[in-house]
């Protein structure tokens, strides 16, 4: 039977990402014993001072943007899409400048457990990941917001939760290490990698209309069966599921920005085919309710 208990979480700011001196919207105190961790931020403005930390760092971002990051000895202004992904390795100069606000997941994991998962691969010698300043990966997107939804479960499945991470460190190892080329691996093929990404927009797209999977499939021009299975496959998520945190996403930032807007349209905006509905899945998804989330906002 599989491992079940609630994973420890803090709503204040913990030292995991010292210099952020923003409250996360959700944290994880630990996520597995070798050590990982998880951080939900919407940021206002912000300068990130030059830093180097003994964690890496998976910034995974939720919308788009614009951030002027240092990288060692690179600096680069990265246009972000929502979707993309900046890898921070430990012991790495980092800095880091955003002029709007910027939603995005925080991933640090600790050295010890890239090196338990190499081990375990086969990888004897030592294992470098390396800085990439942000560009698209569906499925560290995927992961993430998986990692994120299972967390804010009551009952969070750790084993479940300790497969994720490990598919999220043989990812980094296979495409960000400095001996990524030594593994072997099917990599997504640029046609399919360009796929996903206009699924992904399609579906953000639509979120406030009823969107059968089918019309998701013939929008890139695979069948139903397909579409699913590589969706699953690459984002770590079913699209039924993916869909149905990407409404509930819509909707706190809804109730977050519209203190006054009626819980009803805020339902239809989002897709809801009724308010009972929404409250339904809000709460399976969060936990709570609605109202209850926007009451803790004050």
């Amino acid at each position: 039977m599989s491992q079940s208990k609630s994973i420890s979480t803090n709503q204040n700011l913990e030292t995991i990402f010292p210099n952020l001196e923003c409250k996360p919207q959700f944290s994880t105190k630990k996520l597995c014993e070798q050590g990982a961790y998880l951080n939900s931020y919407c940021h206002q403005t912000y300068e990130l001072p030059l830093d180097c930390r003994e964690r890496l760092l998976v910034q995974i971002f939720l919308c788009d943007g614009e951030v002027e990051r240092t990288l060692g000895d690179s600096s680069q202004l990265e246009v972000i899409c929502k979707g993309d992904v900046a890898i921070i390795p430990d012991n790495v100069n980092h800095r880091a400048v955003w002029r709007q606000e910027i939603e995005f997941l925080l991933l640090a994991i600790e050295r010890k457990l890239i090196d338990d998962i190499a081990k375990k691969i086969g990888i004897v010698e030592p294992v470098t990941i390396l800085p990439h300043f942000a560009r698209t990966d569906v499925l560290l997107h995927g992961m993430g917001l998986s990692l994120l939804h299972e967390c804010q479960q009551w009952d969070t499945c750790l084993t479940y939760t300790n497969s994720m991470l490990q598919t999220t460190v043989i990812h980094l190892l296979r495409k960000y290490s400095d001996i990524r080329a030594n593994i072997d691996e099917e990599t997504i093929n640029e046609q399919t990698e360009y796929k996903l990404k206009q699924a992904l927009r399609y579906i953000d797209g639509n979120l406030d209309r009823h969107l059968p999977l089918e019309e998701v499939a013939n929008k890139v021009n695979v069948s139903k069966y397909y579409f699913c299975r590589l969706f699953s496959q690459y984002v770590g998520t079913s699209p039924y599921r993916y869909l149905l945190q990407r409404r509930i996403d819509k909707a706190k930032i809804l109730i977050q920005q519209n203190p006054d807007l009626k819980m009803a349209d805020i339902a239809l905006e989002c897709g809801f085919k009724s308010q009972s509905h929404f409250n339904r899945q809000f709460r399976n998804l969060t936990g709570t309710t609605p109202c209850n989330y926007r009451s803790n906002l004050n």
